[in-house]
């Protein structure tokens, strides 16, 4: 049996906070949406979706979420 080229790749794994301040996004809509940017002619990937979480908060203006310089602990803090 003729032995398979293997190309070189690289696997990445990234952690991704959504805020949907107008509550119409769905788990659906944000992996069909990020599939197609990922899947264009010019970046050749395969994409896969894992450990989905929700949670309901109360937003105000004030709240540490809406600065620029958030972090990741400010956002996991709402997952605890």
């Amino acid at each position: 049996m003729e032995e398979e080229y293997k190309y070189p790749a690289k696997i990445m794994k990234m952690k991704l906070y959504v805020i949907d301040l107008n509550e119409n996004l769905t788990k659906e809509y944000l992996e069909e949406r990020l599939k197609q940017v990922l899947n264009t002619s010019s970046i050749n990937c395969v994409v896969h979706f894992s450990d989905f979480e929700s949670r309901d908060i109360e937003w105000y203006d004030s709240i540490d979420l809406n600065k620029r310089d958030s972090t990741t602990e400010m956002h996991e803090k709402y997952f605890e």
